[in-house]
């Protein structure tokens, strides 16, 4: 599906696996990819925790989680940045100051 605007547009094609280097590829260049999902995959991540949901947190376990983003208060033992979930602002600001370096996808 091809999806066209005045300024821009998009193609949306089949896939029968979801490769990310590929698809970060395909990006570039470009400052900073944000990705939904992907969660065994060997980068940095800022987990979006909503205890509401009934799931459990993931930052006690996962490999590669920086930060958490909640909107629940802060558990004592999180080793990582607490932030308001419903503060996008704050969100982008600890992202802007807290860049990781490039990382290559393995």
């Amino acid at each position: 599906m091809l999806v066209v605007g005045g300024q821009r547009w998009a193609l949306l094609r089949e896939s029968t696996g979801t490769d990310l280097r590929i698809l970060a590829e395909r990006l570039a260049p470009v400052d900073l990819i944000l990705v939904e999902g992907f969660k065994t995959y060997p980068f940095a991540k800022l987990e979006v925790h909503r205890p509401a949901l009934g799931k459990p947190a993931l930052w006690p376990e996962a490999e590669g989680i920086v930060a958490v983003a909640s909107d629940a208060p802060a558990p004592a033992d999180c080793p990582h940045p607490w932030l308001p979930l419903n503060a996008a602002e704050k969100i982008a600001a600890w992202i802007a100051a807290h860049r990781l370096p490039p990382h290559t996808l393995s």
